[in-house]
């Protein structure tokens, strides 16, 4: 049984989203997804945002999820500008 990536979110999930690679970044209950379609409807990008953020875990799991994906990349680039001393 998979728990609600919400955050402090305890319920069971039963709704995954994904992203276009088909790489499952969420994973929902039946509240959470109704509020998440609901900020959608809202067209305010605040709100959207916001739920964004609560569907990946809060602010903390998401910077650290971020963090990670975006090491490689910089190692890359400062790698390449140490090339350059």
């Amino acid at each position: 049984m998979k728990q609600c990536t919400w955050k402090n979110c305890k319920n069971h999930a039963e709704y995954p989203q994904y992203d276009k690679n088909k790489k499952e970044w969420a994973n929902l209950c039946v509240k959470h997804l109704m509020e998440f379609e609901d900020s959608i409807d809202s067209n305010d990008p605040q709100r959207m945002i916001s739920t964004w953020i609560k569907m990946h875990g809060g602010a903390n799991i998401l910077a650290k999820a971020c963090t990670e994906k975006a090491m490689p990349v910089i190692k890359r680039m400062i790698d390449f500008f140490n090339g350059y001393k």
